[in-house]
This record gives structure tokens, C-alpha cells and sequence, in this order.
């Protein structure tokens, strides 16, 4: 077959010249691709090394003796040394030549040190802040966004080299016999049926669209152009999610480990681990512990996903969606509250290529017959749900249903409709960041929605003492992570009790308020029957927003009371933008997140909590304001996640507006005491009946003590 091949030696070099210059410019992109990556790991050392000295240098020369090792610390001062970081620079030698230290304790000292800044380097995690201006935070961030900006590219090259550069290599080799006559005459015949193929194939690869491809790739890599100074940060505080899961991608930050403390089995795990992802269509990237979280609900089928506010179950549950297209499923139901239904349809078109139809409204019920017909994902409210009617044959591929604890009440008109639509999904996820609260029934009764099996096994052990057990045995239906477990880098979360001491007209209008045993008028204290300048509260507020502009931060205030939102707004002025409450419309409530992501820093967005507190991410935002202490501690937290989330590249303070000597105090104890039963509870799915039966007053007691307690107290001097 070779005898009658003839090669057209002009075409063949011709082929080669094109291959081999596509191949050149490939390789010299996948190895940009490499120096940029060792650029990164470069960069991150130097920052973890300067992270760690810091830690070190923090430390006091007293940990020394933490073991009771019998060191003395007094000589060691007097020669200059004061913290840990000044230890671990010395030698033995030097440690020796302090008096009253000898060869032995200086040896001694030298390796608990050492053990020390091991310790401490591998617990030092890379936290990169857009306040950290230091030349190692600078460096980090530019290597990663250098890489970052390129990185669509670099992942078409890694696919194209994937795909052909073996053949290329081997078939660019195998061809040379056919560049020339004489070549080709003295070739052998094994040597000339491998140059035919060789042939064949470069043709064929010159005719396709291998060079142009490449060409491509190369030219947007060559084209990219950095800016420089303040542009880094700021791609950073905008692209934050993604600078750290290059981190993970590279195995320089380490991804959460929460899975094997979740109560998974080690079988249970690796199954899931095991799951194929084909996310095409996903238009962002996932973080390790999100791709976990995305097998976890394919692989499972019926779940509740629990995870910490802040953590991207919207963006789980958008790509387990994408994942469930790509194997061949068309239609999907997400259901949410009324106040979430515009971010939804905004989340849903932003992470991903399937598209949207929202199903609520005067238009309800003529969405939900072209969704039937086209398919996609169908965005509705609970209320909506009523208009819902699906034949028992109609199947479709998910449900997702967030905020589940909404549905927690069996006898409730939202609940039953939902349950109307259960069973025509293939797969159901409910989602929902505080699925307990308070009582394990309400948990029990969503695992029951979707694993009446599960359900029935923790029936009997709700007040189980053994938590691993517990654990085990909901996990193949609940899984829950923190943002401790996860995100390693998330900033501190800086909480402030604010003391108020209030003046003789505020104690007056907070005695009248007690006398009449008006409650909601108590908890509004220092903002009721005053004038904004008496307001101790008011005024503490403007002086942390105020604190808060000249440190170029956004601030979110929270309260329960619209008077006390409307006061705070009056007295802020210009500096606020329109109120969130419960009477705003879903649309607008978007729309004001929007605009106070684009005002300038010292903004402030007023919300009430219940309105504002859950379903919405404001990253821009860092200072919180809580303006009275909320009777659960699930308001709270849900309000705090608004701003602390992943996303966040600022730390978060939180400042909670206390009026002393008021109920704001007893308010706060049971608060606190709820707040432990939260955690023993939610924030490691396990029940015991210590954590169930903690002494605590109800809410009307905790009143009518403060009551009682102004009632003895001498009426205030005039």
C-alpha cells in the first residue's frame, strides 16, 4: 500500500511547517501556564512565611514554659528575647551564651520552638484581605490574577494539547521520510506506511481548525495586559471565590475537610467522591467543597442540604441543575420565598446556560404551560405552588426547594402544596441554612418529606446522647458544613456588645412603656418617646457609620421595628439608601441591593431584619449594625451571613446596640442560652437531651420580670 503512495513532498512541508508552528505556540502557552503557576506557589510561600513570623512574633516567650518545662524566662528577657519569632531565629549557640541558661535547656528551648512554628505553619492559612497593602499580600494577589485573567485560556490549551499532541508529536516524526525524494527512496517500507499515515493525519489536522484554534488561544494570551496598583484589589474584592479555588486547584490552600466529620461512613464517602460532574453550561467555578456538595445531591437523589449561610447552595444547587441537563433532563422546579424569586431568576441566569421561567404573577398560569412544554427551570414562590398542577405522569428532573424550613408546619397551606409536587420529581433538594432552629421535630419532619426510611430510624432517638450515631445515621439524607469547616480564609468576624448608657428621658419613656407591660414598646428603648438627640442608641450608630466612611466601608443596619428603621433613616440622611421592609416588592428590594453595591463607600442600607435577614448577598457591606437584641439567635446569625459569606474580603464587624439596665440585657441572656442550643444542635446536626432541656424562661417571663423589677424601682426624679 505504501509502494503507491506518492507524497506531494511540497504539500508535507508545507503541512509540517503549519503543525510544528501551531505546536511551538501551544507549548510556549502551556508553559506561560507552568511559570505562572510556579509564580503563584513562589508568591504564596513568601506569604506564608511572612504570615507565620507574624504569628510567631505575637507570640510571648512564655509559651516557652506552656508544658511546664521548668524554663526560665527572666534571663532569656533580659537578653532581647520576647517572642516566640525571636527564639526560632536563634541557635543553640546563641541561646547558650544567655546566662543562666545552659546546653542542654538552650537545646531544649530551641525545639519546643521549632515545634511551635511548625505548629503554627500548618495552621497558618492564606487569608488575602484588599486592607493588607503588604508586599506579600500585593505579590500573591497579582501572580493569582495574572493567572486568573489567562485561565479560560489556559484551560482551551490544556483541552487541545490533550486531545492531539500526542498524535502531533508521533505523526510529525513519523512524516520526515515523505519532506523529500531522496528521503522517501531510501526509506523502508514499514518507515514509509508509517509516514502515510503520518501524512493523512497532518493533512487532515492542517484542514481543521487545529491552527486557527491555537492561533486564537495565542493571541489572547498575548494580548492580555495587566493594570496596575489599585486594579488588583479590586479584581480581588470582585473575584475573591475565585482566586481561592486556584489556591485549592494547586494544592496550596488545603479544602475543607468537613465531609469526614460530617458523620458520612468512609464507604459512604468514597462513593460519593466517585461521582462523575459534567458541568458544562456552569459558568463559574466551583470550590472543592462545592463539587463534594454537588456529588453529595446527585449521588444521594433526596436530600437536605444544610450548609451555612454564606457557603453557595444556590450556586450547588444551579450546577447539580446543569448536571442533571447534561444527562439528558429538561425540566426543574425551584422553589423559594417571595422576597428571593428576582435573585433566583438573577442567580440562575447568571451561573448557568439553561434557561429561566419565572412562574408567579398575573402570567402564572400561562409560564407554567410553556415551561411544561419547553422545559427549563421553573422559578416559583410557595404561594404560587397552589396554581401548580401536574398530572401523576408528568415527571420532571428536580426539585429545589430553598428556605425549606418554611415548609416545617405539616398542617400549613404551603407545606401540602409542596408535598402535591413532591413525588413528580426524579431528584428533590431542599436547602436551607437553619433547617432546626429551635426544635428537632421540625428537622425530623423535612427528613421525613424526603427519607420517610431515615425518618422513621431517629423517630425514637431525638434526644439520642450518642451525637456520632445520630450523625450517622441522618447523613446519607442531611449534610451540613460551616464556614469554619470550608473556609479556611474567610476574614474575622468582629463582634461588639455596644453599651448604651441611657439618659433620665429615655428611662422615663422605657419606665412607661414597662408600667403599661408593652413589650414590643420595651425592646424598642433609647428609639421610642425620644428625641433623635436623647437617643444614646441613635446617636452610638451615627458615630460608627460615620467611623465606618472614613474607613471606606458600607454599612447594613438591622431592626426589628419600621419606626425605629424610619428614625435611624432620618437622622442618616443622604447616607441611606431607601429602607427594605416587608412591604417592598420583590423587584424593588433587588433593585436597592444593587444600587447600594454601586454607592460609594460610607453607604448605608437600613433593612428589617425579617425582611432583609435571609436570601440575599451583600459582600459589599462590611460593618453591621443590629439596632436590639432579636428573640432567636437563627435572626441574628441569618442577618450577620448577609455580609459574612464567602465573598467577603473585609472583616466583618458586627455591632449589636445595647441599652443597660433594660430588658435589652435579659433579652440577651436568653438569647445567649438559645444561641447554645443552636450550636449543639444545628451546627453539627446531633441531638441531646442536655441540649434540648437547657433551663431557659419563656419570652414572657423574661418580660414580666423586667416588669416586676421597674415596677419596684422608685419613679426617677422629675
Amino acid at each position: 500500500m505504501s509502494e503507491k503512495f506518492k507524497p506531494d513532498y511540497g504539500k508535507v512541508r508545507e503541512n509540517i511547517r503549519i503543525i510544528e508552528a501551531a505546536r511551538k505556540k501551544l507549548l510556549s502557552i502551556i508553559t506561560k501556564q507552568k511559570d505562572l503557576r510556579e509564580k503563584i506557589k513562589t508568591a504564596a510561600q513568601r506569604y506564608q512565611a511572612s504570615a507565620v513570623k507574624n504569628t510567631l512574633a505575637d507570640i510571648d516567650i512564655e509559651e516557652l514554659n506552656s508544658g511546664k518545662q521548668g524554663i526560665r524566662i527572666a534571663p532569656l528577657r533580659a537578653a532581647g528575647y520576647k517572642t516566640i519569632a525571636d527564639v526560632v531565629k536563634a541557635s543553640v549557640a546563641s541561646l547558650e551564651r544567655v546566662s543562666g541558661i545552659g546546653r542542654q535547656t538552650a537545646e531544649k528551648i530551641k525545639a519546643i520552638s521549632d515545634e511551635i512554628l511548625k505548629n503554627a505553619a500548618a495552621n497558618t492559612a492564606i487569608r488575602l484581605s484588599v486592607d493588607d497593602k503588604s508586599l506579600e499580600n500585593s505579590q500573591l494577589l497579582t501572580a493569582i490574577r495574572d493567572y486568573r485573567l489567562m485561565k479560560p485560556e489556559f484551560d482551551r490549551a490544556e483541552k487541545i494539547y490533550s486531545e492531539t499532541d500526542s498524535g502531533v508529536n508521533a505523526s510529525l516524526g513519523a512524516a520526515k521520510p515523505a519532506k523529500g525524494r531522496l528521503k522517501w527512496i531510501f526509506a523502508g517500507a514499514q518507515s514509509k506506511e508509517n509516514a502515510r499515515q503520518a501524512c493523512d493525519y497532518l493533512d487532515n489536522l492542517a484542514q481543521s481548525s487545529y491552527s486557527s484554534d491555537v492561533e486564537a488561544v495565542y493571541s489572547a494570551v498575548k494580548s492580555s495586559g495587566f493594570s496596575a496598583g489599585t486594579q488588583v484589589f479590586k479584581d480581588f474584592e470582585s473575584n475573591s471565590p475565585q482566586y481561592y479555588t486556584i489556591l485549592e486547584e494547586l494544592g496550596i490552600q488545603k479544602a475543607g475537610e468537613s465531609e469526614a466529620a460530617s458523620g458520612l461512613s468512609e464507604s459512604l464517602r468514597e462513593e460519593i467522591e466517585q461521582v462523575a460532574l459534567d458541568l458544562t453550561g456552569l459558568k463559574c467555578d466551583l470550590r472543592t467543597y462545592q463539587k463534594f456538595g454537588v456529588k453529595y445531591i446527585i449521588n444521594q437523589g433526596r436530600v437536605l442540604l444544610g450548609d451555612e449561610m454564606g457557603l453557595g447552595k444556590t450556586v450547588q444547587a444551579i450546577a447539580s441543575l446543569v448536571v442533571m441537563r447534561n444527562s439528558g433532563e429538561h425540566h426543574f422546579v425551584v422553589v423559594c420565598p417571595a422576597s428571593v424569586l428576582i435573585n433566583w431568576c438573577r442567580e440562575t441566569e447568571k451561573f448557568c446556560d439553561i434557561n429561566c421561567v419565572k412562574i408567579h404573577g398575573k402570567d402564572a398560569a400561562e409560564s407554567l404551560e410553556s415551561w411544561k412544554q419547553n422545559g427549563g427551570i421553573a422559578i416559583t414562590t410557595y404561594e404560587t405552588l397552589e396554581k401548580f398542577e401536574l398530572n401523576d405522569i408528568f415527571k420532571y428532573g428536580m426539585l429545589v426547594v430553598d428556605e425549606a424550613h418554611y415548609v416545617k408546619n405539616p398542617q400549613a397551606k404551603r407545606t401540602k402544596n409542596l408535598l402535591n409536587i413532591l413525588d413528580n420529581a426524579k431528584r428533590v433538594l431542599f436547602m436551607t441554612g437553619t433547617a432546626l432552629e429551635n426544635r428537632v421535630e421540625e428537622m425530623s419532619f423535612l427528613i421525613g418529606c424526603l427519607r420517610p426510611d431515615i425518618a422513621s430510624e431517629i423517630k425514637n432517638i431525638q434526644a439520642l446522647s450518642g451525637a456520632p450515631q445520630f450523625r450517622k445515621i441522618i447523613a446519607p439524607v442531611y449534610f451540613r458544613r460551616t464556614r469554619e469547616d470550608v473556609l479556611s480564609e474567610l476574614p474575622d468576624l468582629i463582634q461588639k456588645e455596644e453599651w448604651c448608657l441611657i439618659s433620665g428621658s429615655e428611662y422615663k419613656a422605657y419606665r412607661e412603656s414597662a408600667l403599661s407591660e408593652n413589650y414590643m414598646s420595651m425592646r424598642q428603648v433609647s428609639f421610642l418617646g425620644v428625641e433623635p438627640e436623647d437617643s444614646s442608641k441613635l446617636q452610638r450608630l451615627l458615630q460608627i457609620c460615620e467611623q465606618a466612611k472614613e474607613d471606606n466601608r458600607k454599612v447594613l443596619v438591622f431592626s426589628f421595628f419600621i419606626n425605629t428603621i424610619e428614625t435611624v433613616s432620618k437622622a442618616l440622611g443622604e447616607l441611606c439608601l431607601e429602607p427594605i421592609t416587608g412591604s417592598i416588592q420583590p423587584k424593588r428590594r433587588q433593585e436597592i441591593i444593587d444600587e447600594f453595591d454601586k454607592a460609594q463607600d460610607g453607604a448605608v442600607l437600613l433593612a428589617q431584619i425579617q425582611a432583609g435577614g435571609t436570601g440575599l448577598n451583600i459582600q459589599s457591606a462590611s460593618v453591621v449594625i443590629i439596632c436590639e437584641p432579636q428573640i432567636k439567635p437563627s435572626i441574628e446569625h441569618q442577618a450577620i451571613s448577609r455580609a459574612y459569606r464567602m465573598g467577603q474580603v473585609r472583616n466583618v464587624i458586627v455591632h449589636r446596640l445595647l441599652a443597660d439596665e433594660t430588658i435589652d440585657e435579659r433579652v440577651l441572656e436568653l438569647l445567649r442560652a438559645k444561641q447554645l442550643l443552636f450550636d449543639n444542635f444545628a451546627d453539627v446536626s446531633v441531638s441531646g437531651q442536655e441540649s434540648l432541656n437547657l433551663p431557659e424562661s419563656s419570652i414572657n417571663d423574661v418580660f414580666a420580670k423586667e416588669v416586676q423589677k421597674v415596677k419596684d424601682e422608685p419613679a426617677p426624679e422629675t
